[in-house]
């Protein structure tokens, strides 16, 4: 063999080992995991989101390790009558031979229907989510998408909700955006309306307040379509007119929206118009809404 030939031979030798070396030192938590190459426990600090879990890592490997929390993973509690908690992915840990560190998770409800945990209620690591719920998450986190909003997508994937409850009447334009990316993950076609319920985080009780649901309906036009002066008009199934709206109006880069606004304890359940007209009376936009029916009717 030639001495160019070996050379190189032992050049891709060295660079194969550093290779293999750096995968075995800088892992996932989940395959950190599965190959026993860490201890674990992980406490919830209380409450169904944002750095609401603490785990404490134990290297128990031979080698110095850097360990990466993928988005996706779901921790189960102890006390099944509490939430599930799903990992938003990003931390990492670098952890010498024998030595133990804590982090703070960045973590959100998986089972809708539960009850928020107290402080230190024990979990431990069940498995990762699908890949949709995986990709899901890392747009969201590289989007930075509230979190109030990271919350009700997760339970599309954990709990079967329906794309229309994925919205915060706090977050319009966000709300839709995400939405929009959903029904393209999913592969469902986007919803004409919202319902959206008033969420919790006290420990002990049930995220999702009860008879606290709001119907929405956004209206949107461009402010150099025509007429810069907007009326919005609410009319009944038959047609019959229900109430003009007098709504903020959000002006940004998409253009004007005005957010409509239903609340089932007031507003008798039903089909409703909305109605998008200029100073003309000309109409730019009609939608229709239901109020007080099945948010996942339409799928």
């Amino acid at each position: 063999m030639s001495r160019p030939l070996k050379n190189v031979l032992i050049c891709v030798m060295i660079c194969c080992l550093a290779v293999n070396s750096f995968a075995e030192t800088h892992i996932s938590l989940k395959r950190a995991i599965t190959k026993k190459m860490i201890s674990l426990n992980a406490l919830s600090k209380g409450g169904h989101l944002g750095k609401c879990m603490k785990l404490s890592i134990t290297n128990t490997s031979p080698k110095e390790i850097t360990i990466d929390v993928e988005p996706g993973l779901i921790f189960v509690p102890d006390d099944t009558t509490y939430q599930n908690l799903v990992s938003m992915g990003g931390e990492s840990v670098i952890l010498a031979p024998s030595a133990t560190k804590e982090i703070d998770l960045e973590a959100f409800c998986g089972k809708s229907y539960a009850r928020c945990p107290w402080a230190k209620t024990h979990y431990n690591y069940y498995r990762q989510g699908d890949s949709n719920m995986v990709k899901t998450l890392a747009y969201m986190k590289a989007n930075n998408v509230p979190a109030d909003l990271v919350q009700r997508a997760v339970w599309v994937f954990t709990n079967g909700h329906c794309l229309s409850t994925v919205y915060s009447a706090q977050y319009p334009q966000e709300s839709e955006n995400l939405i929009h990316y959903l029904a393209a993950v999913k592969k469902l076609k986007d919803p004409k309306y919202y319902v959206s319920s008033q969420l919790e985080n006290r420990p002990g009780r049930s995220v999702i307040v009860a008879d606290r649901e709001k119907t929405f309906i956004n209206m949107h036009w461009k402010s150099d379509e025509g007429y810069r002066h907007m009326r919005l008009f609410v009319l009944k199934e038959n047609g019959a007119p229900y109430k003009e709206i007098e709504a903020d109006q959000i002006i940004d880069k998409y253009g004007s929206t005005v957010q409509v606004e239903f609340d089932p304890r007031h507003d008798p359940h039903g089909t409703y118009h909305v109605v998008l007209r200029d100073d003309a009376n000309k109409i730019w936009d009609q939608k229709t809404i239901v109020v007080g029916g099945n948010p996942c009717a339409e799928y």
